[in-house]
């Protein structure tokens, strides 16, 4: 029997692209910021690591919250 796991993708700014993702796996794997929604027994696997591609807007800085210029994607609460 298989066993649901919890899907995760970790989309940056592209102004990031370089970054190797050190302290988002760090929190990914210790459940914490972000991905302390998630309880102990659920299992999560990371299935994707990207950019958003570039904005046009990219240079703006993030409006209140954590919300997303360009697209209006609250990053804090829209993406799992």
């Amino acid at each position: 029997m298989m066993e649901n796991k919890i899907k995760i993708g970790i989309i940056l700014c592209d102004r990031y692209r370089m970054c190797a993702g050190g302290k988002c796996l760090r929190s990914f794997r210790n459940r914490e910021g972000a991905f302390s929604i998630y309880k102990e027994n659920e299992e999560l696997e990371l299935v994707g690591y990207t950019t958003c591609g570039v904005c046009p807007n990219c240079n703006q800085a993030l409006g209140d919250g954590n919300e997303c210029p360009y697209c209006g994607y609250d990053l804090g609460t829209d993406f799992d």
